[in-house]
């Protein structure tokens, strides 16, 4: 940014310093300054009177015309002499040149000093360490003394504005790396102050209260969290603390639905994402619970030519629900009749999970054009309304055309 700013004043003073030299060179040719002028008027108005003598002598003119041709250069040489006296000197304008010159080198260094001053050069700083602590591998020793660097600064930062939500946040989420669950609930409780209704910022000032109680869901605890979901019921810290809440409790089912339906939000080879595997896994076996499978087994009917290599989408919708699948998947036509599995894993981005809902029907279409959107064309079937539970295996006849 600032070779860009610096390229711009450069620019700006070229356009500026070339018209300077032009007038500089023109002031340098040379030419006659007012005495210099009025001296030479003098000197030809003697050589006039000489001339008028020299005729006067000679009868050319009489003393009546040689006295009105004398009056004449007299009245010429004052006029002459008042004109020069008007011009402006040159050295002034030469003068004033150089000071717009002086102005424009100044001119930047003022500009810095008072961004440096009164700007966002703290700002600058805050993001150059934070970019350096995300991109630059190091140990953990220099990491927690970048970070400590880096709450300083914020925390000087907020000083002269206190309701700053980005540093507030940040500062947070470092003091709780850091384990300083305290300092790190007093900075998200700032936070919330600046944005009381946003479910993110409530979750993790949940979590934080959650960790300084020693790990226990006291009534503040499930206050903040239950307000948290109810703003947003797919937000993953949420989920995650109410999955955890569950667990306590001995509910292990509502334990991996919570779980679950945060892992459908979380960005897959995670350390969060592992530790919620971990998490379901560890509550099936305390259920002697599988993961929720269903297989579906896909027929053609006779009339249809369907050739291998075609696309095929087989997906499952909650029954009088949201049209969005709640669960995908896309293969090749291969033989038929085929058999096709669809689990909780399977989940759609921010959607429910297969086995959270009552009734489901499930679609098979072999899209002629390949897209994932249905078109003329294509074939397809599905299963109708069907129960979820007790049913983990399901028929598809693929009997209609688009």
């Amino acid at each position: 940014m600032w070779l860009v700013f610096a390229f711009l004043t450069l620019l700006a003073a070229i356009f500026i310093i070339i018209p300077l030299l032009k007038s500089r060179i023109r002031q340098e040719i040379p030419t006659l300054r007012p005495d210099d002028k009025i001296a030479e008027n003098i000197l030809a108005f003697k050589d006039q009177q000489a001339e008028l003598d020299f005729q006067l002598a000679g009868g050319v003119i009489d003393d009546t015309e040689y006295s009105e041709l004398l009056l004449e250069q007299k009245r010429i040489l004052l006029l002459d002499a008042v004109n020069e006296s008007k011009y402006p000197k040159k050295e002034y304008a030469d003068r004033g040149a150089w000071i717009i010159l002086l102005s424009l080198l100044l001119t930047p260094i003022f500009v810095f000093s008072l961004y440096h001053y009164l700007g966002a050069s703290a700002d600058l700083n805050i993001t150059d360490l934070l970019k350096k602590r995300a991109s630059i591998p190091m140990n953990d020793i220099d990491r927690k003394a970048l970070s400590k660097k880096i709450q300083k600064k914020m925390s000087s930062r907020l000083l002269s504005e206190p309701d700053h939500p980005f540093y507030l946040v940040t500062l947070a989420q470092l003091q709780m790396e850091d384990g300083n669950f305290r300092d790190a609930q007093s900075s998200y409780f700032e936070a919330l102050n600046a944005r009381p209704n946003d479910s993110e910022l409530m979750s993790e000032y949940a979590q934080a209260t959650y960790f300084l109680e020693d790990k226990k869901f006291s009534e503040k605890v499930n206050l903040i969290l239950d307000d948290a979901l109810s703003l947003n019921p797919s937000n993953p810290i949420a989920l995650g603390l109410q999955g955890i809440r569950y667990f306590e409790s001995n509910s292990y089912k509502l334990a991996i639905k919570s779980w679950k339906n945060a892992l459908l939000v979380i960005p897959a080879n995670t350390a969060e994402a592992d530790a919620l595997k971990s998490g379901i896994s560890y509550a099936q076996k305390l259920l002697k619970e599988d993961i929720f499978t269903l297989s579906i087994k896909i027929s053609v009917s006779p009339e249809y030519k369907i050739t291998k290599g075609q696309v095929m989408y087989v997906y499952a919708k909650e029954w009088g629900g949201e049209p969005k699948p709640l669960a995908a998947i896309k293969l090749l036509v291969g033989d038929f009749p085929a058999t096709v599995i669809l689990d909780d894993t399977m989940s759609m981005m921010g959607g429910k999970i297969l086995s959270s809902v009552d009734f489901l029907e499930i679609f098979a279409r072999v899209s002629v054009s390949g897209s994932a959107t249905p078109s003329h064309g294509d074939y397809q079937g599905s299963t109708g309304k069907i129960k979820v539970q007790g049913s983990r295996t399901v028929k598809i006849q693929i009997d209609k055309k688009i």
